[in-house]
């Protein structure tokens, strides 16, 4: 009886063993974000002028870039970084039907306190700034709140896994890969119309940090 005993049970076991090891994945994406507060902003001014004579371009754009530096030097909270030089290429106007000469010259510039921004910004516009682009923000502890992010995605991958496993009478189990696609830090920025009185201030003030995440989870009945 011993014998036919452990052979029975040695049956069982082999007969379970497929379905108690029957493992499956699902794959999600997840995502989170949060609006965390500016400390400082980088970016770039550009100025640009369009005239019939290279010589005036070309002056036009110098001097307004001079009173620019000139009001950087002079105003706190402000710093020059780097010139792109000045540039100029001829086109011809269409609409005009006359040739043009088109001078342009950037700068990247540092504003280490978000309220002096609107100030800063008005008073460039006023002195000859055409553009902005290229604008970088600052956040103080960005390595913790990025890190935060990633586990808060993390969480919303996992709520996703588990409602679509238990469409399928699955358990959520532990996470076989996780990947970052995506992360941004966006906000709005300084609008220049033609005329420096109209021109508007969207105030960065706050930055939306998100992340993206694909993560696949092992599930199990």
């Amino acid at each position: 009886m011993r014998k036919v005993k452990l052979v029975a049970i040695g049956l069982l076991t082999l007969l379970c063993y497929p379905t108690l090891q029957a493992q499956t994945s699902i794959e999600v994406s997840g995502k989170a974000t949060k609006s965390i507060k500016a400390q400082s902003i980088e970016i770039e001014v550009t100025v640009l002028n369009r005239e019939k004579s290279s010589e005036k371009a070309l002056g036009k754009t110098s001097g307004s870039i001079e009173d620019m530096m000139e009001f950087i030097s002079e105003t706190r909270g402000v710093s020059k970084m780097a010139t792109s030089g000045l540039t100029i290429e001829g086109n011809w106007n269409r609409t005009a039907g006359e040739y043009e000469y088109v001078s342009r010259e950037s700068l990247r510039i540092k504003i280490d306190s978000v309220p002096a921004y609107d100030y800063i910004m008005k008073n460039l516009a006023k002195k000859g700034m055409d553009e902005v682009g290229a604008v970088k923000y600052s956040i103080s502890n960005e390595e913790e709140v990025h890190a935060n992010l990633l586990k808060m995605a993390l969480k919303n991958a996992r709520t996703k896994a588990d409602a679509i496993a238990s469409e399928m009478n699955f358990k959520v189990g532990f996470v076989n890969t996780f990947t970052e696609v995506e992360s941004s830090a966006v906000a709005d920025y300084y609008s220049v119309y033609e005329e420096p009185d109209r021109a508007i201030s969207m105030l960065p003030s706050n930055v939306s940090m998100s992340v993206i995440v694909n993560v696949s989870f092992g599930v199990k009945k």
